[in-house]
């Protein structure tokens, strides 16, 4: 039999922890009035940059805000937990001052004085997975942003004036806004992509000048997406349907491409000067004289390739006085006024035309000798 000598049964030292602190588990820190104490206009503040998260609900108190954050790079983790104010609060939660680089996730703010969540002095900063509602500024959002901020899976409902409220250079994406008097209010240089306005009793998406709008859907609103008074914006691939007023509005020299426009009570799609509408369906828009599916009101644009039919007046509708319009492989049949209507030119065929506007010949499809003949 073999004999092995054994080791020391000393042992080496004092026996030592062998788990984890808290600190080292959950390396944040909970929001509460001893980590972040308040004073007279907010319950808690933020004063250091950081990691912070909500362990429950926070009601507020009349005549303050809920979390006011004075600190750059804060993410702040609302944890699936809410914001609820109370008559007299101010906004859930507060930027006082610039700051940028925060975050703020993952829960909602609603019915507050203000805004729900007021990050207006924020830059450079993310929002997503949140619940906006009932907040009732009159000035205010369910949420409002700086400048460069990117924003994503937002809800806004049923807020007194703006859903979602941003600053210049922002993307917003896969968010709904529904119940407001706005629903997405994005200055210049945003771009949103995928969301949805629905039953804002103003204007569904209004961008300001050099915006993108692609993919999204503006029903039951005022005016689907007004972007008249944005220039050089991009409206590609919208769903308008059943807005009270207009579809679709443009500004000078945007694109607007491949659209769906039904339904709503006045123009389907309305182009300023300078403007490319081409590959569009408007139908079933506008109620009498005047309207259409298809509204041309500006100078210098190119209206190709659209289908606009069985609109209750015009297919494809010029103001008097517009010029140096293109238009062409268009086809605008079934409407209840004139398929094609520019004024100033003898009608032709069903077609009445603009001086010194470029109209392609009218065909029917069979018989067009023209590769750019409209089409009715």
């Amino acid at each position: 039999m073999s004999i092995f000598a054994q080791g020391s049964l000393t042992p080496p030292g004092p026996p030592a922890p062998t788990m984890k602190s808290l600190d080292q588990i959950e390396a944040r820190t909970i929001v509460n009035a001893a980590n972040t104490p308040g004073d007279s206009a907010n319950q808690f503040i933020i004063i250091a940059p950081g990691s912070y998260y909500l362990t429950g609900n926070i009601t507020g108190v009349s005549g303050k805000s809920g979390i006011s954050i004075r600190a750059d790079n804060v993410t702040l983790d609302l944890n699936g937990f809410a914001l609820i104010g109370v008559t007299g609060s101010f906004s859930g939660i507060t930027v006082p001052a610039a700051h940028q680089n925060l975050r703020i996730r993952n829960g909602s703010a609603q019915s507050w004085g203000g805004s729900g969540i007021n990050c207006t002095n924020a830059t450079n900063s993310q929002f997503d997975h949140l619940r906006v509602s009932q907040n009732l500024g009159d000035s205010g959002a369910g949420l409002a942003c700086g400048n460069s901020n990117v924003l994503s899976e937002i809800s806004a409902e049923a807020n007194t004036n703006n859903g979602i409220l941003t600053g210049e250079s922002c993307t917003i994406t896969a968010s709904t806004s529904a119940g407001n008097i706005y629903g997405f209010n994005i200055q210049n240089h945003c771009t949103i992509i995928g969301c949805t306005a629905v039953s804002n009793s103003g204007i569904g998406i209004y961008p300001s000048g050099n915006c993108t709008i692609k993919d999204c859907t503006a029903a039951l609103n005022g005016t689907g997406i007004d972007a008249g008074d944005a220039a050089m914006s991009s409206i590609v691939g919208c769903t308008v349907l059943q807005n009270t007023i207009n579809g679709i509005v443009s500004g000078d020299d945007s694109l607007v491409m491949g659209n769906n426009a039904s339904g709503n009570g006045i123009d389907g799609i309305q182009a300023a000067s300078n403007v490319r509408i081409v590959g569009n369906n408007a139908t079933a828009n506008g109620t009498g004289s005047g309207t259409a599916g298809i509204h041309v009101n500006g100078n210098g644009g190119t209206i190709e390739s659209n289908t606009s039919s069985n609109n209750h007046f015009d297919g494809i509708l010029f103001d008097t006085g517009t010029k140096d319009n293109f238009v062409f492989k268009n086809v605008a049949r079934n409407n209840g006024g004139f398929n094609y209507r520019v004024p100033n030119l003898v009608s032709n065929n069903g077609l009445t035309g603009a001086g010194n506007n470029e109209v392609a010949p009218l065909a029917v499809p069979m018989s067009a000798t023209s590769p750019w003949a409209n089409f009715q």
